[in-house]
């Protein structure tokens, strides 16, 4: 539904009946998604349309290192460089740290643009493989990549023996190298689910209209001092 809100601020989207998984898009056609998830929080400054599409994505199986079996442990901002032959969701993927721990996971494209972002956290430590939603649309191209940062409480494991990439799903995604170009690690994302979103599968964009009103100002007056008997 349309909304309009009182002054600039980051204000929450949502749809009156999602669909299984809903894309939000800045444009009508073509265009980037700027968001995923029924409902999704956008910094809004003035007024703005914004375009949502529900998909219901088809499982396509796993990618990517399923479960190190050698491994040390790392904790700088890095991780993987991967291509999408076609639109894909990577619905999760796995880590294993020493230690409780919290991380923000970011996709960005070939030219290094930040396309989404989520923070996540690790309850379990002890090596134990933990699975991750992540949820993040991805559509058709080359040199995306998937780097994990802020990582704080502990560290999380890595693969510096035996990784040979690249690790391939057929016809749906790649995975090429370490987001730094040092292809004998394999950096922290494990076991990639991933999903495609068939063209039969998807909705026609809808627009909802954000408008954004000036936050009234208010004059009292100057300060008055009554002084009684």
């Amino acid at each position: 539904a349309d909304e309009t809100y009182c002054g600039e601020g980051t204000y929450e989207l949502y749809l009156q009946k999602p669909g299984l998984v809903t894309l939000w898009w800045d444009s009508l056609s073509a265009g980037s998604i700027i968001g995923f998830g029924n409902r999704f929080e956008q910094f809004i400054s003035k007024d703005t349309a914004y375009y949502p599409q529900n998909i219901s994505p088809i499982s396509a199986g796993e990618v990517g290192i399923l479960t190190p079996t050698q491994f040390v442990y790392a904790d700088a901002a890095r991780g993987l460089k991967f291509n999408a032959s076609t639109d894909i969701i990577i619905d999760s993927i796995s880590v294993l740290a020493n230690t409780p721990l919290t991380f923000r996971v970011v996709l960005t494209d070939n030219e290094g643009n930040i396309l989404l972002g989520k923070d996540l956290e690790v309850t379990e430590g002890g090596d134990a493989k933990t699975s991750l939603h992540l949820g993040f649309p991805v559509l058709a191209g080359n040199a995306y990549t998937l780097v994990c940062e802020n990582i704080s409480g502990g560290k999380l494991q890595i693969v510096n023996s035996g990784v040979s990439y690249p690790y391939s799903l057929d016809g749906v995604v790649s995975i090429t190298n370490a987001s730094n170009n040092l292809s004998s690690i394999y950096y922290y994302l494990f076991d990639w689910k991933v999903s495609t979103i068939p063209s039969f599968c998807v909705s026609n964009r809808e627009e909802v209209q954000t408008s954004v009103l000036p936050v009234p100002t208010f004059n009292l007056g100057a300060d008055t001092t009554i002084c009684g008997n």
